[in-house]
């Protein structure tokens, strides 16, 4: 079955459930620059996803991939960092990085799909 909105591609739903777990997490952080560094990171990841979706060649929609995986990565290192600094707990660590890490594994399985 295609996908036809990017609203109903699983990695993106995944992932902008993961981006309103993180951002809620740190809503009430003081640190305003990792705040605002971690929102960016966190949906980046959807937005990239929806981004891409409509573009209108393979090489286009891969590099939206891409880029989503790689905020991925980036909301997972600002994580260990808040985690490090005890600015978010271990507990939350471990749920938010489980919801990253599921979000990028679902990116790679669209990736690797015949339907990018």
């Amino acid at each position: 079955m295609a996908i036809k909105r990017f609203e109903d591609s699983f990695a993106w739903q995944k992932s902008m459930d993961m981006a309103v777990a993180v951002t809620d997490a740190v809503d009430d952080c003081k640190r305003f620059s990792f705040v605002d560094q971690v929102y960016r990171s966190a949906v980046s990841v959807p937005s990239n996803i929806a981004e891409g979706f409509e573009r209108p060649t393979k090489p286009d929609r891969m590099k939206y991939l891409v880029i989503a995986k790689g905020s991925c990565n980036e909301t997972r290192s600002l994580l260990i960092f808040g985690k490090r600094k005890k600015l978010i707990t271990e507990d939350q660590y471990e749920k938010l990085n489980g919801l990253v890490e599921e979000s990028g594994k679902l990116i790679h399985s669209v990736m690797n799909s015949p339907y990018v």
